[in-house]
């Protein structure tokens, strides 16, 4: 069916995006979160197991001759990123799924838009990478109200790339421009400041 062949194809992506190779490491990302975005219900559950499978399981972060190569731009971004950063960029957006505690997580912050030095014609009409893929009704399921509240605290996160992806949802899924939305509202500083505590005591939220 559908869901089999977007969940054969997720993992080819989900490989694409652990690789050396930037351009085809964005264009995947790109690739699983239009998987996603098509794809059932059942189906999306296959393509977010296969996406965090893939990315744990990914060694060459540490591999020297990865960690010595040219330092090359991510479309994505629009930084400079070597391959071992962009893997461990990539391994961080997992942890983060894990610890929120809400796996598909992961798919709200791998479709965030951003800057990006191949935007003109006829690149934008192959695969645009400066605009968010999941229409609002999945942008509520891969990133629920429940979670809004903890994820300021994660802008703090160690991970410069982790940090962006989490200002872009902020921003794009719930319109809260700064912290300051969070801070004149203190209805909302239960669940953020005790999520900021478990934060504290784990070491792969790398506050």
């Amino acid at each position: 069916g559908v869901d089999d062949q977007l969940s054969a194809l997720s993992r080819i992506f989900a490989r694409g995006m652990g690789g050396t190779d930037l351009f085809a490491s964005d264009c995947s990302c790109r690739g699983v979160v239009h998987s996603y975005r098509l794809a059932h219900e059942t189906g999306q559950g296959l393509i977010v197991r296969d996406v965090l499978t893939a990315l744990s399981a990914r060694t060459s972060a540490n591999n020297p001759f990865v960690a010595q190569r040219e330092k090359k731009v991510s479309l994505l971004t629009g930084t400079t990123v070597t391959p071992k950063e962009r893997i461990e960029a990539l391994q961080a957006l997992v942890m983060l799924a894990r610890h929120l505690e809400h796996r598909s997580v992961v798919i709200a912050l791998l479709d965030q838009p951003s800057a990006s030095t191949w935007a003109g014609y006829p690149f934008t009409e192959a695969i645009d990478l400066q605009s968010s893929c999941l229409p609002a009704s999945l942008q509520k399921e891969v990133c629920p109200d429940g979670l809004r509240l903890k994820l300021p605290v994660l802008l703090f996160h160690g991970n410069a790339a982790v940090r962006d992806a989490v200002q872009g949802v902020l921003l794009n899924y719930f319109q809260v421009e700064s912290l300051t939305v969070v801070i004149n509202d203190p209805a909302q500083w239960p669940v953020t400041f005790q999520y900021c505590v478990t934060c504290l005591g784990v070491a792969s939220a790398s506050l």
